[in-house]
C-alpha cells in the first residue's frame, strides 16, 4: 500500500509542477522563457543556432528560435560513430 501512496504523491508533484509552469506561461514567449529557466537549472547549456556547435558526449544543450520555440537535446554517452 505504501507504493500506492508514493505514486499518488508523485502524481501530485508532477501536476503541481505543470500548474506552476502554466501559471508562469500565459503566452508562448513566456513559456519559452520558463522552459529556458528550467532547462538551465537541469544542466542544459544554451547554444546559438547561428554559431558553430562544439558538442560533447554526455552533455545537454538547447537553443531557441524567434523567442517562441525551444529545441533541447542530449548527446548520449554511448554515442558511436557510424
Amino acid at each position: 500500500m505504501a507504493k500506492s501512496n508514493t505514486n499518488a504523491a508523485d502524481s501530485h508533484s508532477v501536476a503541481a509542477d505543470l500548474v506552476d509552469f502554466l501559471n508562469a506561461s500565459p503566452t508562448a514567449f513566456h513559456a519559452v522563457d520558463e522552459a529556458k529557466r528550467r532547462l538551465e537549472s537541469a544542466g542544459f547549456e544554451r547554444i546559438s543556432e547561428r554559431e558553430e556547435w562544439k558538442l560533447e558526449v554526455g552533455r545537454k544543450y538547447f537553443f531557441t528560435r524567434n523567442h517562441s520555440t525551444v529545441v533541447a537535446f542530449a548527446i548520449g554517452k554511448n554515442l558511436f560513430k557510424a
